[in-house]
């Protein structure tokens, strides 16, 4: 299941245009592959638009493992201003649109923009800032 999701990542990466495509459902497991420049990757059945932090965002789950530790997919929201005590677990970030702003406890900023990817611990603490951003994210730890 890793290897599948990391190949999903990878392929988002790359930036095929290829249509987005529902997430698999229990026994119709398939690799998912979206694409950056596809106009309709929040308007899958998968996608859910909810109330995060006090903005209305939206989610939509590319896979996750059965265990429910793993998992990818890709967020959107207007805006974004979240307060972390410490990441409860792992997560990798690449922005599609927009920025987003790492900002530790000690006070370093680390900018993340379009294209751009970063990783965030399992135990970071700090805040997430973004006048609005899109990105893809895969985490691990999730419980």
């Amino acid at each position: 299941m890793k290897t599948l999701l990391i190949a999903a990542a990878l392929g988002a990466l790359a930036g095929s245009p290829v249509a987005a495509e529902p997430a698999a459902t229990a026994g119709s497991a398939r690799p998912v592959k979206v694409s950056m420049s596809d106009p309709d990757l929040f308007k899958s059945v998968d996608s859910k638009t909810y109330e995060d932090e006090g903005v209305l965002a939206t989610n939509r789950p590319l896979g996750q493992s059965a265990d429910g530790k793993f998992s990818s997919g890709v967020y959107s929201a207007p805006s974004y201003d979240v307060e972390v005590d410490a990441m409860p677990y792992d997560e990798f970030i690449f922005i599609i649109d927009g920025v987003m702003n790492l900002i530790s406890k000690d006070g370093t900023v680390l900018a993340v923009g379009k294209g751009e990817a970063a990783f965030v611990p399992k135990g970071w603490g700090g805040k997430w800032q973004s006048p609005g951003f899109k990105k893809f994210y895969v985490s691990y730890g999730a419980e």
